[in-house]
């Protein structure tokens, strides 16, 4: 369990719940589960993830202090052009080691102003996890231009099903 904490409204217009997310890490972190595994993927509960697939995209850089940056978008200028959306977040065991072990929860205690995503990714960046970017892991709504066609077997993982029907129908379409 994790402590609470407010929800506001990011510079981004998305959830501003940096604060949030790093009561979870700090869950994650007590908990100690995270050392056992090369890969942590944190989840939202409206995406459609084909483990398998995801396999497939992470096996190349275990290993290595990488985060995944899975929307490649022309807005995302801030960003670089690219970021880890928060719908599937993905890091090493390594990446994660510097964050919780090597200064990482100190150095990255700013820019609560942020989505937790791009939070993470910023913070990743700055303790020296290098980014990876892979759009192929993920077909997202609201990564522009918004690829989320579920029979696209290349990707490992799609966003924005917010009900069991629609869920239900891109898993079935991306299993074919």
């Amino acid at each position: 369990h994790f402590q609470d904490a407010p929800v506001t409204r990011s510079i981004d217009n998305t959830a501003g719940n940096t604060a949030l997310f790093r009561n979870v890490w700090a869950a994650v972190k007590q908990v100690g589960r995270w050392a056992f595994t090369e890969w942590t993927v944190k989840v939202d509960p409206d995406a459609v993830v084909f483990a398998d697939r995801l396999r497939q995209h992470l096996r190349p850089h275990t290993g290595k202090p990488v985060y995944i940056q899975n929307c490649a978008s022309y807005t995302l200028v801030q960003q670089g052009g690219a970021m880890m959306f928060g719908s599937v977040e993905a890091m090493t065991k390594q990446a994660l080691n510097k964050y919780f072990n090597d200064g990482g929860i100190w150095r990255c205690n700013k820019n609560y102003q942020f989505g937790e995503d791009r939070w993470m990714g910023e913070c990743f960046k700055e303790i020296g996890a290098w980014p990876v970017t892979d759009p192929l892991v993920l077909g997202d709504k609201l990564c522009v231009p918004g690829v989320w066609d579920c029979s696209d077997q290349r990707r490992a993982a799609f966003h924005h099903y917010k009900d069991l029907g629609s869920w239900m129908k891109c898993y079935h379409e991306g299993k074919r």
